[in-house]
């Protein structure tokens, strides 16, 4: 079981008002939130993502975006966005069109440069938790990343293997960067080291570009 604060998908995700603690039972979650940080008004490699998800299982992810170069005002999903006032913001390109169902728009976080990402990730965080309960894990990718593994190995190595053990609630990092390299710098962090780090508490009178040391050294993640 996982104790966390409050009782609405907020507040449990270290909430607003929240006055009393809530028991949640543990429960397999399965799906991985990514997030893809663009610094244009489109995706940059729209064939590789449509492939590389066009051939997984739509109930094990979900693909945020967050496109430096449009004014999305409000987190909304892909068929929300075309069906509602927005729908000439963003169209996703033809090449991904085949997973717009599993597709969700982050709202821009203006105050957002290189090198300082702390805000779009603890919006992709918030929103992608409290969405989501069988959001299990999240991965932020830039948007010149590209895969080298298919998604079902990826998966496989990140949930299904993981959750045979203690293994599943624990995070897979490497942002101390040992290889001094930019490719080597990466990070999959579980609901539950998520569902803790969103605490407001957790980065307070930390300066944001400590915050996520502070974390790691705090929740004693790998």
């Amino acid at each position: 079981q996982l104790s966390v604060r409050g009782g609405d998908p907020l507040e449990e995700i270290g909430g607003l008002n929240a006055t009393k603690k809530v028991r949640f039972i543990k429960r397999p979650s399965n799906k991985i939130a990514f997030l893809l940080l663009e610094d244009h008004a489109t995706v940059t490699f729209p064939d590789v993502w449509g492939k590389y998800f066009g051939d997984a299982n739509s109930s094990n992810y979900v693909l945020y975006i967050h496109l430096q170069g449009k004014e999305i005002p409000a987190t909304m999903t892909y068929g929300e966005l075309q069906s509602g006032n927005h729908s000439k913001l963003f169209s996703l390109p033809e090449s991904m069109s085949n997973i717009g169902d599993n597709v969700v728009l982050l709202k821009t976080i203006t105050n957002y440069t290189t090198g300082r990402k702390m805000p779009v990730f603890h919006r992709f965080w918030l929103e992608a938790s409290s969405r989501d309960k069988s959001v299990g894990g999240f991965l932020p990718l830039t948007g010149s990343c590209l895969p080298v593994k298919t998604f079902s190995h990826l998966h496989q190595t990140l949930v299904e293997d993981r959750s045979k053990d203690a293994r599943s609630l624990r995070s897979v990092l490497n942002y101390a960067n040992l290889e001094r390299n930019k490719a080597a710098l990466w990070g999959y962090l579980t609901r539950f080291a998520v569902l803790r780090m969103l605490n407001p508490r957790m980065c307070l009178d930390i300066p944001e570009d400590k915050c996520i040391p502070h974390m790691i050294n705090e929740l004693s993640l790998p």
